[in-house]
């Protein structure tokens, strides 16, 4: 199983993906690093507003893109254009599914989870495999670990387009 470990090291702290492994015996558990995720950068949320855009028409790939966009609005991103969306030096393009400062890969910290260039991978290469109940729980994972915060109505309709989309079950 891996997920995202934050590590301070001297005043910063900086994410890894690690995954835990079972050892015989003496040994136990084993955290092994499988890859560096950035610089963390904590936000706090300027404002919060509804999410009012309608996903009706849109591939689940452009309904992420739309969550993501209005989720980072109330950390003060602004969109640049329609793959980049950007806060001071920050920037997080969906085209190349990277979150970057100055050229670095950085892990935004945000609600529950970071969002970085793997979070991103994550969320736009999901596909839904097994039944609903599995898919469901899958996509909750990705969502909460790339630290979306959606409504109970937003995330169903997350679930719609990538269940009906690759038709699961």
């Amino acid at each position: 199983m891996s997920f995202i470990r934050a590590k301070k090291i001297k005043e910063h702290f900086y994410a890894y993906l690690v995954e835990n492994s079972w050892k015989k015996k003496k040994q136990g558990s084993r955290q092994k690093v499988k890859a560096y995720l950035g610089r963390i950068i904590s936000l706090a949320p300027k404002e919060t507003t509804p999410f009012t855009e309608s996903l009706e028409t849109k591939k689940f790939t452009e309904a992420v893109k739309s969550v993501i966009r209005w989720q980072l609005n109330a950390y003060g991103f602004i969109p640049k254009e329609e793959k980049l969306i950007s806060q001071d030096n920050i920037i997080v393009d969906f085209q190349q599914k990277t979150v970057k400062q100055n050229n670095a890969n950085v892990a935004l910290k945000i609600n529950e989870g970071y969002l970085c260039s793997y979070t991103l991978h994550r969320l736009f290469e999901f596909e839904a495999e097994g039944y609903e109940e599995e898919v469901g729980l899958q996509l909750a994972e990705v969502i909460v670990g790339a630290g979306l915060k959606v409504e109970k109505q937003l995330f169903v309709q997350l679930f719609e387009k990538i269940y009906k989309q690759t038709g699961a079950g």
